[in-house]
């Protein structure tokens, strides 16, 4: 995974994005997902929605 991806879905940076969405009342998107649902799924999935995405293909 390059350094740049790394640092983009690091905890630290993932945690600060979702704060600051919820925090600023953040409307829902083209998905219709709302911020205490955003809320809600990362607190169930971003482990392994993290795994996945950095695992390379083989």
């Amino acid at each position: 995974m390059s350094e740049m991806l790394e640092k983009i879905l690091s905890d630290e940076n993932v945690k600060h994005a979702v704060k600051k969405v919820c925090a600023n009342n953040g409307a829902s998107g083209i998905d219709k997902v709302t911020t205490k649902e955003l809320e809600e799924y990362m607190k169930e999935n971003w482990s392994s929605s993290r795994r996945k995405r950095t695992t390379p293909k083989v």
